[in-house]
């Protein structure tokens, strides 16, 4: 089955208490998520169901246009006025939701927003589903071949690394 390359801003993690709530506390479940993404770039959210983590507006609206910047500045030049189409409308944007429904408009390949199924191991056994919905900026594809899972955690830590934005720790590639 083919899937697609997608890299992008993490702005949502929704996970089902069910998936959880038999084996590890909430905060243990913190605990776990933190050591794969930065979660103090999100506002925490529990109800009876599910637990949500929400990035923080302020973060984005500082940080997003500067960071998707700098991340296509290495990117493939040829698309440049795409890049610079892209960047001015997140410029206009004045709210988290109205650049998340810049997103879900998917008018470029280099700006959508992408939900996608994951599993994270905790305690390095038990696996937990989660959906992450992302602010994608890049989506390659099809891609054929799968258990691209080391190369993509190389990249994201990577991106974590190399990036003088705060908002690079909610950075997050998948292949789906």
């Amino acid at each position: 089955m083919g899937q697609y390359l997608q890299a992008g801003i993490c702005h949502q993690i929704v996970i089902r208490k069910r998936e959880f709530a038999d084996v590890i506390t909430t905060d243990q479940l913190c605990e776990e998520l933190n050591k794969e993404i930065d979660i103090s770039l999100f506002d925490f959210e529990e109800t009876d169901e599910h637990v949500r983590f929400v990035i923080k507006e302020e973060i984005v609206l500082e940080q997003l246009h500067d960071f998707m910047e700098h991340q296509f500045s290495l990117y493939n030049q040829g698309y440049a006025d795409e890049f610079a189409t892209v960047l001015s409308e997140i410029s206009k944007k004045k709210s988290l939701t109205d650049i998340i429904e810049l997103a879900k408009e998917k008018k470029s390949r280099f700006f959508q927003e992408s939900d996608v199924l994951q599993h994270f191991t905790v305690f390095s056994w038990k696996r937990v589903g989660v959906k992450v919905s992302l602010l994608t900026f890049f989506v390659e594809g099809k891609i054929l071949m799968e258990c691209y899972n080391d190369f993509l955690r190389y990249v994201e830590k990577l991106v974590h690394s190399n990036s003088k934005h705060a908002i690079a720790g909610a950075f997050r590639a998948f292949i789906d």
